[in-house]
């Protein structure tokens, strides 16, 4: 998939494409602010949207943050599976790439749905960190 020049660029003209896996389909959008944005705050919140993606993906999965009081999306993924290796491959070049800005991802506390492949990543990945399943999926569960 060749993304369009236009379309790895922010607003802002700063770079947003942060990796592109052509193999693995996954795609990482986030500028180097928004990194760092990240890194400055121990409470995140991850999510994965299934209806808005383009056609071939199968999720966008998102990392928000609370700025202000107001849930501020920061990372951008789109991907075709929603399996350990795809969430460990977004974190890992997430991480890499943070190193590289000199700055440290450790979130303390992760607000979550009940995604099952991404609770033991989370918990390898950061140790002693607190997953906080989110009331709203868990009742959407239970319609379900």
């Amino acid at each position: 998939l060749e993304i369009p020049p236009h379309w790895r660029m922010s607003k802002s003209d700063r770079r947003f494409l942060l990796y592109n896996n052509v193999y693995n389909s996954i795609l990482i959008f986030c500028t180097e602010e928004n990194l760092s944005i990240l890194s400055e705050h121990s409470v995140w919140s991850i999510n994965g949207t299934f209806k808005i993606v383009p056609e071939w993906y199968q999720q966008m999965f998102t990392i928000h943050v609370f700025i202000a009081g107001k849930l501020v999306p920061l990372v951008y993924c789109l991907t075709v599976h929603k399996n350990l290796s795809t969430y460990r491959e977004i974190f890992d070049n997430l991480i890499l790439k943070a190193a590289t800005l000199g700055v440290v991802l450790q979130s303390q506390t992760i607000i979550c749905d009940f995604e099952f492949a991404l609770i033991p990543l989370m918990q390898m990945t950061f140790r002693g960190i607190h997953m906080q399943r989110c009331y709203f999926y868990f009742c959407q569960a239970v319609l379900r």
